[in-house]
């Protein structure tokens, strides 16, 4: 039987078409510091207390149906958003945490947003979900992402970098990259948290960002790479001057080959990248607190539970599968029970890979 009187805040984290599984842990665990009830689902909206979307597609939704006090929209890739924030939101109860004042300015002038709901932030980083403990250097050079097919006439910095990755034999991740790797160089697709135990053995790591990220958010190799002690080469954006570990970089092997000599002390480096997303996490906490003020702890019904329950089972089965140290037959169980509690979380992706 359930409890009578048990009061609790709900918050529902969305995401239409694509959950970004890295961005959606690192939430869960923002919000349920703050004191919330909180789960993650894709292409599927429900009543919460707190509806916070992640990464809106440009298209409109229908949420008139359901019941949220307060919505958060967070506007990390840093497209156009207008015709979901005409159509779909309602004005007076949401605030949206974007990567940079031209991606507010975007918002305010194209969607009529009001300014002062709208907070340039860095995304929260539960730091401890993605630490591993630093080991031997075994990778002089890695790349963690799939093969992004940009042309090369449309992009210089592109065609460098894949000029790059195969002059200075770097050691790669990810997919679509069979054809263009040899020397037994290519190690396949990482899972989810196989990252940060390769950063963690590694000197220096690749991070080629789309050409669109470059002066509006960033990749979570900023922050992955040097909270393991790896610093991070990557072309010239909105943030490599302010995140500790980043080294920029035109990607011309001969400017490459010169920044690869350089020698950090990856103990040394690690800690600044914790101090600095501690501070990081602490201002976010500061703009998002101050939106939650209108909601208070209410009496769950049983069905509302059951469904937080429910999910919250098929998030921890989602972050468990993704582990990597798990026997096979672990895996099947997981799948299993996965399917059974039908979380959801069907594909899971960072846009930045």
């Amino acid at each position: 039987m359930w409890p009578e009187g048990l009061f609790m805040k709900t918050c529902f984290i969305y995401s239409d078409l694509v959950l970004d599984l890295e961005i959606a842990l690192n939430l869960e665990a923002f919000y349920k510091r703050l004191g919330f009830t909180t789960c993650f689902c894709r292409d599927r909206i429900r009543d919460a207390d707190l509806l916070v979307i992640l990464r809106p597609v440009n298209r409109p939704l229908d949420f008139s149906g359901y019941h949220h006090n307060v919505i958060h929209i967070y506007d990390y890739e840093g497209k156009d958003i207008n015709i979901f924030m005409r159509s779909s939101i309602d004005y007076k109860k949401t605030y949206i945490f974007c990567m940079s004042e031209k991606q507010k300015n975007r918002i305010t002038d194209k969607a009529g947003f009001p300014a002062n709901q709208v907070f340039v932030v860095l995304l929260p980083v539960e730091i401890p979900l993605w630490v591993s403990k630093l080991k031997d250097i075994k990778y002089e050079l890695v790349h963690i992402g799939n093969h992004k097919p940009i042309r090369a006439d449309e992009d210089l910095i592109s065609q460098r970098f894949h000029e790059a990755v195969t002059s200075l034999k770097a050691d790669v991740w990810g997919a679509e990259w069979e054809g263009f790797i040899g020397g037994g160089r290519y190690h396949g697709k990482a899972g989810r948290f196989e990252a940060q135990p390769i950063y963690a053995r590694s000197r220096f790591a690749l991070g080629l960002m789309y050409p669109f990220q470059r002066e509006l958010t960033f990749s979570s190799r900023f922050w992955q790479a040097p909270l393991n002690g790896c610093q991070l080469l990557s072309e010239s954006g909105l943030y490599t001057r302010t995140f500790p570990g980043i080294i920029e970089t035109d990607y011309s092997v001969p400017d490459l080959k010169e920044k690869l000599q350089r020698v950090t002390d990856r103990e040394a480096l690690r800690a600044r990248a914790r101090r600095f997303w501690e501070e990081q996490n602490k201002l976010t906490l500061s703009y998002v607190k101050p939106t939650l003020e209108s909601i208070k702890e209410r009496d769950l019904g049983v069905r509302e539970r059951l469904f937080f329950m429910r999910i919250s089972v098929g998030n921890l089965i989602t972050k468990c599968f993704h582990t990597k140290f798990l026997p096979k037959w672990v895996r099947k169980i997981l799948i299993f029970l996965r399917d059974g509690t039908k979380p959801h979380v069907t594909r899971c992706e960072v846009p930045t890979l």
